[in-house]
């Protein structure tokens, strides 16, 4: 064993490798206070390509959701304010992909996402020059990050539960 990851990493890992069926996770308003979304569904992809006798990899990584509570004042029935926290959920993910990704090559320098595996997918003879020192080319592989959110519905939560109490 290499090590251990913590609950974010975790998650991380879960999301890569396609495990998640459901989970919950919060993001900030820009005013202050918190969103719940509630993920329902999620699919990942791993590609792995040797360009130029180098390898690398791409994740895309689609999330749905629903948004489960508001504890801010955000108005949920303009559709900018739901492209806006698609957006800003695109960019928290995307970073904690990439933050786990990078302690986990530098750190561990372990494979436990399947690059190896996707790489050898796609050119099996290239895999089989750089599989010997794939610790090493593992902890220098650029990683591609791609992340797509949609939130399906707001359910009965598009006034604030903060705003009713202001009132």
């Amino acid at each position: 064993m290499a090590g251990w990851l913590n609950e974010e990493e975790s998650k991380v890992y879960n999301y890569i490798r396609g495990d998640v069926r459901g989970t919950v996770g919060h993001l900030s308003c820009p005013d202050g206070g918190l969103l719940t979304v509630e993920v329902i569904r999620t699919k990942a992809d791993i590609k792995g390509a040797v360009k130029q006798g180098k390898p690398e990899a791409t994740i895309n990584l689609e999330l749905e959701g629903n948004i489960a509570d508001v504890e801010c004042h955000v108005d949920l029935t303009k559709p900018e304010t739901i492209e806006e926290l698609e957006t800003r959920s695109e960019k928290e993910i995307e970073e904690m992909l990439r933050r786990t990704i990078t302690k986990v090559q530098q750190k561990f320098k372990t494979d436990i996402f399947g690059f190896g595996e996707a790489i050898h997918r796609s050119s099996p003879k290239e895999w089989s020059r750089i599989k010997e020192d794939w610790s090493r080319q593992f902890a220098e592989l650029p990683v591609h990050v791609k992340v797509k959110v949609e939130i399906r519905r707001v359910g009965t939560v598009t006034d604030s539960f903060t705003n009713r109490l202001e009132e």
